[in-house]
């Protein structure tokens, strides 16, 4: 025992010599280790009580009955993930991601982010800002594929992590979100400074932004109310200010057709042995959304003339069901019309629903016409 203090006492005593701290041995401590043993027998020091237990403390002693555990603990990770089903509107989804967080779970993160972007996409929840965050907390800030060093912004680490936050972003883009401060902050203390997500990030920010108002003619789509008004401002653009529009309905179905005065004096004076086309659906998008129109042309005998446009049309949905009832309209308006031949070319599909649509028009309504097959 006097030879191990002695040896504490010259490491102690070398290391202040080297200038370095000895926090371990005090001059207190010192003073009390060269002290010999029976030095407490007759010192006239007196003997320091234990420290007292803080006021918060709960103490257990052995008379003391056993400590009943709170009954209003937070929920673990596993009821979070019994809940997680059970999310009816996108606040409640978030509010479960943001607890599921805060458990700081070591694995599963990326099988946890999926489920619940499955889960948003089968109840159709459009995701706020707020819950994408929320996503990218649940990534932990100390990992192993971080980046760290210069081979590792040369040599990105390709990881599930990774590509989950990749595949965020992406749906974020995808749907017109704009990433915030808040959102290159979490990638850049869970990915690291040259990663490929905090890559797209900056450039989604930057892109996104210079893009948004870049279109001097946009529609606001949240002042649109129903289907059919939003139909009216589109075709509006594309046939022209002066376009009587007119809205078919007919179980369930809606149409909604668009003819200028100058096509519908030509389609008045058309002959009965005119032949017409009905092309489509021709795509396009509109903040974020997919619409689509048909297009009815007379076709031009010379192969070197274009054909004339003579009315444009969008329905919901976009099949060949929804192009009968602009058909059925032109018949009710003009008398001639059943005896033209009319080609479908509904081979430009919108989804795969549609594809391969065509036929004749005379096969389903039984009139007097002409129709081909595309």
């Amino acid at each position: 025992t006097t030879t191990t203090k002695k040896k504490m006492i010259r490491c102690a005593a070398r290391r202040v010599a080297w200038g370095q701290r000895a926090p371990c041995f005090t001059a207190q401590a010192l003073s009390r280790l060269a002290r010999p043993a029976s030095w407490r027998l007759y010192s006239s020091e007196a003997p320091q009580p234990p420290p007292s237990p803080p006021p918060h403390a709960v103490l257990r002693t052995p008379s003391s009955p056993a400590a009943v555990p709170s009954t209003d603990r937070p929920a673990g990770a596993g009821d979070v993930l019994a809940a997680i089903d059970q999310a009816r509107t996108e606040a409640e989804l978030a509010s479960l991601v943001l607890a599921f967080a805060g458990h700081k779970p070591q694995h599963g993160h990326v099988a946890f982010i999926t489920k619940v972007l499955d889960i948003a996409d089968s109840k159709d929840m459009t995701l706020s800002l707020r819950t994408y965050d929320a996503l990218l907390e649940v990534f932990p800030e100390e990992n192993t594929w971080k980046t760290m060093s210069l081979f590792d912004a040369l040599w990105p680490k390709d990881t599930l992590q990774t590509e989950c936050a990749l595949s965020l972003l992406q749906r974020m883009e995808d749907t017109g979100i704009i990433p915030e401060a808040s959102t290159h902050a979490r990638l850049l203390k869970v990915f690291g400074r040259a990663s490929p997500p905090i890559h797209k990030c900056r450039r989604m920010a930057y892109w996104m932004r210079r893009f948004a108002f870049a279109n001097p003619f946009a529609i606001d789509v949240a002042a649109v109310k129903t289907e059919a008004e939003l139909a009216r401002l589109l075709l509006a653009r594309i046939n022209g200010d002066k376009a009587q529009c007119t809205e078919i309905q007919r179980e369930g179905r809606l149409a909604v057709a668009s003819h200028n005065p100058t096509q519908l004096d030509v389609l008045a004076s058309l002959d009965r042995s005119a032949s017409l086309r009905i092309s489509g659906p021709y795509s396009f998008w509109v903040c974020g959304t997919r619409k689509a129109y048909f297009m009815l042309q007379q076709r031009s005998s010379a192969p070197s003339e274009s054909n004339r446009v003579l009315g444009v049309c969008m329905g919901q949905p976009t099949d060949r069901e929804t192009v009968s009832l602009w058909l059925d309209h032109l018949e009710q308006q003009l008398s001639h019309f059943s005896d033209m031949s009319v080609l479908l070319d509904l081979s430009l599909s919108v989804s795969s629903g549609a594809a391969g649509v065509g036929g004749s028009r005379g096969d389903q309504s039984g009139a007097k016409r002409n129709g081909s097959c595309m």
